[in-house]
């Protein structure tokens, strides 16, 4: 009876050997590849995050740099002026800010040689969303527009600037305000206090003088997406002008 017994635990034995050796069945393929195919698809998607979220980290640092090295630029440029150039646009004798001093700067520059100044202007095109420096002949010469066909001094600095150009409907106070590129303060403002040229639009008293020789910080503000992709960054920076002396009207005037 036992010898049966075990003969017959042989027997399955074997017919199980047997039927492991016929391998899968069609079914058990074909879940298996679904399961495979649905990890291949997971780790697709997070493959394709990481590349996209590695590219706009690089966009977002590129675009910082880019923005810090044309504001550092205009910093280097501010803190050797000697005084702001009066612009030769004017509304009613007084500047206006949609066209000068806001998307536009000129300057006067100190020769630290001590031979003839250097005239060195910044425009900001809204059209081609372009920022440009150029070397001008005289602190009377106008300044071209940022489109590199009629300078042969202008430079471009930085492309795709976004900012908010000021207009006649849209203001420093309006909501959202408009972004200029440059706000001209003197010694006596505070934070928060109107900027000299927003000052001359309803006080006859802030005139074009004072604007060019009492202005003694200037806020610089760029936003700039060189690479698409990531949001515009804004860059704001404040420079002094330690360097004032008489400008272009002779004697130093009495700033307010």
């Amino acid at each position: 009876m036992p010898l049966m017994w075990v003969a017959r635990l042989m027997q399955r034995c074997r017919e199980q050997g047997r039927q492991d050796d016929a391998g899968f069945t069609l079914v058990e393929l074909v879940v298996a590849m679904g399961i495979f195919l649905v990890i291949i698809l997971i780790m697709g998607d997070v493959l394709t995050s990481l590349t996209r979220a590695s590219a706009r980290g690089d966009a977002l640092v590129t675009n910082e740099q880019q923005e810090m090295f044309a504001v550092t630029q205009i910093g280097r440029d501010l803190r050797g002026a000697a005084y702001i150039v009066t612009a030769p646009t004017t509304t009613g004798g007084q500047p206006t800010p949609t066209t000068w001093y806001f998307n536009q700067l000129v300057m006067s520059e100190v020769n630290p040689t001590g031979g003839a100044q250097t005239t060195v202007g910044w425009v900001f095109n809204p059209t081609s969303q372009d920022l440009c420096r150029d070397i001008l002949s005289s602190p009377a010469a106008t300044l071209p527009a940022c489109d590199g066909t009629t300078s042969s001094n202008q430079r471009y600095v930085l492309t795709s600037v976004k900012n908010t150009p000021c207009t006649s409907t849209t203001t420093l106070s309006s909501s959202p305000p408009c972004q200029p590129l440059f706000k001209l303060y003197d010694q006596n403002a505070v934070s928060g206090a109107a900027d000299l040229v927003t000052q001359s639009q309803s006080n006859s008293a802030v005139t074009l003088g004072i604007i060019s020789q009492c202005t003694d910080r200037v806020a610089v503000t760029v936003v700039s997406a060189i690479n698409p992709g990531p949001q515009p960054i804004e860059v704001d920076e404040d420079f002094e002008l330690p360097n004032q002396f008489s400008g272009p009207l002779g004697n130093q005037i009495q700033c307010p």
